[in-house]
C-alpha cells in the first residue's frame, strides 16, 4: 500500500513501464504488465509472491519509484537454492577408483 501523503512522488503506470525495457521483442514493458504486478504479484523461484505498491484513485492506478526499487530489491534477494549432495564414504571411493582402473581410466 502506498501513503499518498508521504514525499513520494505518485507516477502513472504508464510512466512506470517506460522505465523497463520490454520483452520478446516489445520495445517497453506495457502498463497492463505493471498492473498485474500490483493486483496478482510476481512468484519468485521459491514460490513466495511479490506484490508492487500501488495506489488507486478512481479508475487510475499510481505507484512510486520506491516501490518499484523495493520490488526489485525483493526479487534480487532471491536465495540460491542449494542441494545436499551425499557424502560418499570412503569405501565408495575406493570402490569407484577400482571401477575406473579395471575400465583403464
Amino acid at each position: 500500500m502506498i501513503d499518498i501523503t508521504a514525499n513520494d512522488e505518485l507516477i502513472s503506470l504508464t510512466t512506470a513501464a517506460k522505465l523497463f525495457p520490454g520483452s520478446r521483442g516489445a520495445a517497453r514493458t506495457h502498463p497492463a504488465t505493471i498492473t498485474r504486478w500490483i493486483l496478482t504479484g510476481l512468484r519468485r523461484t521459491d514460490g513466495k509472491i511479490i506484490k508492487l505498491a500501488g495506489a488507486r484513485m478512481g479508475y487510475r492506478w499510481f505507484t512510486t519509484i520506491k516501490a518499484l526499487n523495493e520490488l526489485s530489491g525483493e526479487l534480487s534477494s532471491i536465495p540460491i537454492a542449494t542441494t545436499d549432495t551425499p557424502q560418499m564414504s570412503s569405501g565408495d571411493i575406493a570402490a569407484a577408483n577400482q571401477e575406473c582402473a579395471r575400465m583403464g581410466a
